[in-house]
């Protein structure tokens, strides 16, 4: 039993239908919808009310009377996607503009501190007030519309998309440029009894483009910039023309601005110019890049600052191992993948590992999100896939965490991953601990050091300090990707069962006989907090699957879904007629989420919000890619590629030969025929049947010759009398008496 973002708290007899849209668990209160009463309203057109508050405890008494049921709400898909997907695929660019406008008039009040502010303190009408005299709202309902509407949708920047927008199109429509331009739009709000003394035309799509254009040479040569500064700049290089004058060495070449009405004013490119940039990226370039981390963005202390619990923090970081990994695909050789990216999950409270993958790229999202996603699943299924038997007790690591640690590095996660861990699983935070500080992934760095030793007595492993005679250790390599992943897990539950952290137990441990390693300070802190905890079932894999894993592309096809070269399959896609549609149509892509190491599944949220696991298409069970590692399958279809290469070549030059023995011969037989009259009958030839026979018997008498020149015989005497008369028979048939 566990309330979390996203829990849906239903009762038929009750008639409720509640959806816990935030939850603050120091003060053990949370904020619900009531469903019934929003479709009501959403029927009316009417905009979100703020949630009702309530205690958890109160919440928890009613689930465990069974009076309310708990289940998951499937929020729309379209707040889990990216904006490149949204605008790309769905053709919605526009919507992502007005998400983008709504959102940076309330960012202010969005952070956590202020959304606790206004759920469960004394509200946010003041700073709503301040907002209001720099804003383009400026009336307080407008800010509580937007921020209740955020909140409903746990809080997810995409909540704020128009959903019911539709096909619906915009009132106002930019010209495509100067000749081909809208009517301007006068004075509004303040300003509409201002007399407005400048001529400037609207601003068209052509404008925008230009704009931006400017925008990102600033961001990458100016950064200290003036609006003034980018204002000229971008007149400069769009809206003047150059005049010549003087010749020879007195020539100069002036650029004169066009007059008023063709050009836009200062006010609205700088308009325009903040609407691109963003008030973050704008602050970032005007301070610089460290500074905006250091003073700007949320800081980050130690790694156990603030953790009360286990599963409440974990960290993920990656290392490459000191070892070289044997290739599977090839026996004639021992030949190496290279070395393997090593990615671990550690719960900082009880600094028990309690998630980990091994893959070949990066270190990237990618690999991160595999062993985030790992984490949160149960290991006894993992292990067994790499032939490791193991229980539940001895890795009880299946709980999902309510805050995430990572490294701070452009490879990892934008804000729409933080969204999807959101409103899918309810993370609560996503930290990014700060560059150039190791003490804020601490717990996690250690662990590596732990891990390596192990790795330098295998076979393969990178000596401490090689000698330029030996072999290098590629040439060694002896395991391959399940090998080491054997080992990796055993060594992995050895630490978590040996370390000691005697240090790590609290008044509850100590009072309740627990002992002092990992192992035994998670699962102590687990009982003492367990109702803060959410274990996850296998019903929950698909649902931790999409949350983490970034998205790609697959291709519906008439019989498959098709990715990187494998076919998948899976039932809803026949009843829902999407292969009928690939077939009579044309193919189309979908979202789904892989999983690194394991080729055989991947998955899909279906625009119900349903989420389907798609399986390998394995006829016969002759699949070679089964249960292997994804880089060595590309790496396999990668060289079939070659192979396909190299035949296609060796077919043409086999054409060529075969066609070049065969004519010397047809064209002597047509020269013989050359010789014959031509027959000029224009019916099917009479006697075809009984030539037909004669030449099945001819060839009848070959076949036992020539059975008998195999067997060695040494004349045709020995030949059985029945056979012997056969022959006799086709003589006589043949050429008479």
């Amino acid at each position: 039993m566990s309330i979390t973002v996203g829990s849906r708290l239903v009762s038929k007899r009750y008639k409720i239908d509640w959806l816990i849209c935030h939850v603050r668990g120091d003060i053990s209160y949370c904020a619900y919808y009531d469903l019934n009463l929003r479709a009501e309203e959403d029927r009316k057109n009417k905009n979100y009310r703020k949630p009702t508050i309530v205690s958890v405890s109160k919440m928890a008494d009613q689930i465990r009377q069974k009076r309310l049921k708990v289940e998951q709400y499937n929020y729309p898909t379209i707040i889990t996607q990216s904006d490149e997907w949204i605008a790309k695929e769905l053709k919605r660019s526009t919507w992502l503009e007005k998400r983008d406008d709504k959102f940076r008039e309330i960012e202010p009040i969005t952070s956590r501190a202020m959304i606790d502010q206004y759920l469960y303190g004394d509200g946010v009408s003041t700073e709503i007030s301040g907002l209001i005299e720099t804003s383009e709202l400026k009336h307080k309902d407008q800010f509580y519309r937007y921020l209740n509407r955020f909140v409903f949708f746990s809080c997810v920047k995409n909540g704020l998309l128009p959903f019911k927008l539709g096909n619906t199109g915009t009132n106002y429509q930019m010209g495509e440029d100067e000749n081909k331009n809208a009517p301007k739009r006068g004075p509004n709000g303040k300003a509409k009894n201002k007399k407005i003394r400048s001529k400037a035309r609207a601003v068209t799509k052509q404008d925008t483009k230009w704009i931006k254009k400017v925008a990102a040479y600033i961001k990458k040569n100016h950064p200290n910039f003036k609006y003034q500064f980018a204002y000229v700049l971008f007149i400069k290089n769009y809206l003047s023309y150059q005049v010549v004058r003087g010749e020879g060495a007195d020539k100069q070449i002036i650029r004169i601005p066009y007059e008023e009405t063709r050009r836009i004013s200062y006010d609205q490119f700088r308009y325009h110019f903040k609407k691109i940039i963003g008030r973050a990226d704008l602050l970032k370039m005007q301070v610089g890049e460290l500074a905006f981390k250091k003073d700007h963005e949320d800081k980050q202390g130690k790694s156990f600052d603030g953790v009360m619990c286990a599963n409440q923090r974990y960290e993920v970081d990656a290392t490459v191992l000191d070892i070289y990994v044997r290739y599977p695909f090839d026996n004639s050789g021992r030949y190496s993948m290279g070395r393997p990216i090593l990615y671990l999950v550690v719960d900082v409270y009880s600094t028990m590992i309690v998630g980990m993958y091994i893959g070949f790229d990066g270190p990237n999202w990618q690999g991160a999100s595999m062993a985030l996603a790992n984490a949160c699943l149960d290991k006894v299924t993992f292990a067994a896939r790499y032939g490791l038997r193991i229980t539940s007790k001895e890795w009880p690591a299946n709980y999902i965490p309510r805050e995430i640690t990572i490294d701070n590095g452009n490879e990892y996660p934008n804000n729409l991953i933080r969204s999807v861990l959101k409103s899918e699983i309810g993370v609560e935070t996503f930290n990014l601990a700060a560059v150039f500080r190791g003490d804020a992934k601490g717990v996690v760095e250690r662990k590596f050091g732990v891990l390596n030793e192990k790795i330098h007595f295998l076979p393969g492993a990178m000596p401490q300090a090689p000698r330029r005679d030996e072999q290098h250790p590629s040439n060694q390599a002896e395991l391959d990707y399940d090998d080491l992943m054997q080992e990796v897990i055993a060594e992995i539950i050895h630490h978590n069962q040996s370390a000691d952290r005697t240090k790590r137990r609290n008044f509850f441990a100590i009072s309740n006989n627990a002992g002092i390693t990992p192992q035994d300070i998670f699962e102590s802190s687990i009982r003492e907090h367990a109702a803060k905890m959410r274990k996850t079932t296998e019903e929950d894999e698909a649902k931790v699957r999409w949350a983490f894993m970034p998205e790609e592309k697959a291709t519906v096809r008439k019989d498959c879904v098709f990715y990187k070269g494998v076919e998948y399959h899976h039932p809803y896609f026949k009843k829902s007629n999407l292969y009928a549609r690939a077939r009579h149509h044309k193919s189309f892509p979908i979202i789904i989420k892989p999983v690194r190491d394991w080729v055989d599944n991947i998955w899909h949220k279906t625009d119900e919000g349903h989420y389907i696991k798609l399986e390998a298409k394995n006829i016969n069970n002759e699949n070679p890619l089964l249960s292997h590692h994804w880089e060595t399958v590309l790496h396999l279809l990668d060289s079939e590629n070659d192979l396909k290469h190299a035949n296609r070549n060796n077919a043409l030059i086999s054409k060529l030969h075969w066609d070049s023995v065969t004519e010397a011969s047809r064209e002597e037989k047509r020269k013989e025929l050359e010789l014959i009259a031509p027959n000029r009958n224009k019916s099917i030839q009479i006697g075809i049947k009984d030539r037909k026979h004669t030449q099945k018997m001819i060839q009848t008498v070959e076949n036992v010759v020539g059975l008998n020149e195999t067997l060695s015989t040494t004349n045709t005497s020995n030949i059985d009398t029945s056979t012997t008369g056969y022959l006799d028979d086709n003589d006589e048939e043949l050429y008479g008496d």
